[in-house]
């Protein structure tokens, strides 16, 4: 026995004492706060709203059906539910409802029962609901973006989480210690976006009545201010709510102004007088005829214009953004040297958007 004892006290004493204080000292995680997300005027777009979560200790609960009625009364569940959950007297901590609204947590103040546990969570707020749903994004419900800005900027919004070394006794129950280290959490930083909600807002309202009025699936606005390229709005419809995403289904999340490749439509002749230009290919002065809106370059071909033209500028061409003087525009160019334009605008390239998910057009290489 004595050989033990000196084994155990004087030989193992370090690893010993080092097992005894892995055993009481146990690390809480210090959650930091998300920053905000404001439009360019301020308005903040993206917050963090607390909420409570209620849990019990079965064994310690005081007046077992007078808190099973509060409950029931206060989230409309039959009383039934509660009691079962209070009965399970095998676990020590059981929750009982979360992310409760404060307004709502108010209803239940006036309770006290040992057996009640009140904790304070912190859960991400979108302000205007579906406003801007497909730049903002979403976050879990630990607080991880996980679309949009949210899940782009994540790192920076998110913050770095700390820690409180606690101390843990034989029950398992946990409290702080001015001797135990302490590393406080870094809050994420506020993000100020481009957007305007007021003109996200115009912008959303018009896109689905106009999808309404036009029966389409699906429509897409995007508003850039033309000598920075800030992008002032953004819109699709279908949109979702993020405060509650879940209820949302696969085309409702999609963001299709960057997920989807589109027709450029008469914007590409904006390029293709510019490259006829810098080619040298064309004057401004010069005269084309417009062949009164129907013109068949070759066979099974046929190129209209929606109003009968006659020969006309170029410059006149662009500004009645004329299909047949463009096809005859183009026709002057040379196709590598059309698609090397084509390259430097940036058709056929990703833009850079600060959003996940963005695919880039097609534009395939001539064949010579």
């Amino acid at each position: 026995v004595g050989v033990k004892l000196f084994k155990i006290q004087l030989v193992d004493h370090a690893s010993f004492s080092h097992a005894a204080a892995e055993q009481y000292r146990t690390e809480m995680a210090i959650m930091p706060k998300r920053g905000l997300i404001r439009d360019r005027n301020g308005v903040i777009l993206a917050a963090n709203a607390f909420v409570v979560k209620y849990a019990v200790d079965p064994k310690a609960i005081q007046k077992r059906d007078k808190l099973a009625q509060a409950f029931a009364e206060t989230f409309g569940k039959p009383v039934s539910t509660y009691l079962d959950i209070f009965r399970d007297t095998t676990r020590r901590y059981i929750v009982v409802e979360k992310e409760v609204p404060l307004e709502v947590a108010a209803r239940l103040d006036t309770i006290h029962d040992h057996g009640l546990i009140r904790t304070m969570d912190s859960r991400r707020n979108f302000a205007f609901s579906e406003r801007a749903s497909h730049v903002l994004g979403f976050t879990s419900k630990d607080g991880r973006g996980l679309a949009g800005i949210e899940l782009f900027a994540n790192h920076e919004l998110g913050g770095q989480p700390g820690f409180q070394v606690m101390q843990r006794d034989g029950h398992g129950g946990k409290r702080p210690d001015v001797d135990y280290e302490r590393v406080p959490a870094v809050d994420g930083e506020n993000l100020t976006l481009t957007i305007d909600e007021t003109i996200q807002s115009i912008v959303e309202t018009a896109l689905k009545a106009g999808v309404e009025t036009a029966k389409a699936e699906a429509g897409i606005v995007i508003v850039i201010r033309p000598n920075t390229g800030e992008i002032l709005a953004l819109a699709n419809t279908p949109d979702f709510d993020p405060n509650h995403f879940g209820l949302a289904t696969n085309e409702m999340l999609r963001n299709r102004a960057i997920t989807d490749a589109y027709e450029p439509g008469s914007t590409i002749k904006v390029l293709t007088a510019a490259a006829a230009l810098e080619d040298h290919a064309w004057r401004p002065d010069e005269r084309i005829d417009a062949e009164h809106g129907h013109w068949n370059p070759e066979k099974g071909v046929r190129i209209t214009d929606t109003h009968p033209y006659g020969v006309i500028t170029f410059t006149e061409a662009l500004e009645k953004s004329s299909n047949v003087c463009f096809a005859k525009i183009s026709d002057r160019l040379q196709q590598r040297r059309f698609y090397k334009y084509l390259r430097d605008f940036g058709i056929g390239n990703y833009t850079g958007i600060d959003l996940p998910g963005e695919v880039r057009g097609v534009l395939h290489t001539p064949a010579h």
